[in-house]
Formats: structure tokens, C-alpha cells, sequence
């Protein structure tokens, strides 16, 4: 039975289980993107985004749960070790074609937290997710929120066989 077979088992629940088990595994990635900064010029000027660049993976648990370690450098500046933590839903009713979301959190420091919600298409027969940044949510450790910034950041996830 290939991929194929199982998600259309899936989809119209021959298989009993829901579709996060088809994606399990370590992914890894890197990009460059843009984020809004913090200190922005007060209006009507154009807003102010700074480059970022990132490295990483992610490790999809089957269940819905999702983890890694991402190594960030914003505008040159000092690089920061995120440890996100999260969850992943996958989409396999659009004819063969599976996508989803990520969501995750990392503590950036002790008075920082950066939500992020990614939407992702599984590609190259479910090797690579290809990805773009929906949404990032700045909060404290409470969980109030201190900024929305807008954020330019796409790319692709390669799955690490080892």
C-alpha cells in the first residue's frame, strides 16, 4: 500500500486514525525572511523590517505534537537558541494534496515568548513542507501579548534520515 492508498483510506475512514500519523519525523530547515521591528517610525513612514535569518528542525510526532531547536540571527546581531514547542494539524481532503499548520511557542529569554503559526504543504512525496509564516505573536511569560509583528518569512523543511 503507498502513500496514496493510505490517505485515501484515511480520508474516507477505512483507516481509522487521524491524518497527523501520516507525518512523523525530523525536518530541517533554513531561511531568510523579514521582520517588523520593534522601534518603528511613527506614521505615516513606512514600516521598518529588519532581516532574520534562521536554522533549524523540527521533529513531527505522529500525534499531533511537534518540537526542535532553531537557531535565530536578527539583522546580523547576536544569534538566540529558540527550543519551540507545539502542535501540527494535517489536511488530506484537497485531492491528494496534504496541507496544515504548525503552532508553536518558544521563550526567547526570560520576559520574551514568540508564538508562530506556519501554514505548510507536504511535497516531494512527503519528504519536503513547503512553508510560509502566517502569524507571529510577541508575549510575556503571562501570556499578554506585546506586539503582532508583520512578518516575510517562507521556506522548506528537507525530512533527516538518519
Amino acid at each position: 500500500m503507498d502513500i496514496k492508498d493510505i490517505i485515501s483510506k484515511v480520508a474516507t475512514g477505512k483507516i481509522p486514525k487521524k491524518p497527523e500519523f501520516l507525518l512523523r519525523g525530523t525536518f530541517a530547515f533554513s531561511h531568510r525572511g523579514e521582520l517588523e521591528s520593534p522601534n518603528q517610525p511613527p506614521a505615516p513612514n513606512p514600516t521598518v523590517f529588519i532581516s532574520q535569518t534562521q536554522a533549524g528542525y523540527l521533529t513531527f510526532d505522529g500525534q499531533g505534537g511537534v518540537a526542535g531547536k532553531i537557531m535565530v540571527n536578527r539583522n546580523g546581531g547576536t544569534s538566540e537558541l529558540a527550543i519551540p514547542t507545539g502542535t501540527y494539524t494535517l489536511d488530506i481532503s484537497n485531492d491528494g494534496i496534504a496541507t496544515g499548520t504548525i503552532e508553536t511557542t518558544s521563550a526567547f529569554n526570560p520576559t520574551t515568548n514568540i508564538g508562530i503559526k506556519y501554514f505548510f504543504v507536504v511535497a516531494d512525496n512527503w519528504k519536503e513542507l513547503k512553508y510560509a509564516v502566517q502569524k507571529a505573536v510577541v508575549t510575556n511569560p503571562e501570556g499578554v501579548v506585546q506586539r503582532e509583528p508583520k512578518v516575510l518569512v517562507w521556506g522548506t523543511m528537507r525530512k533527516v534520515y538518519f
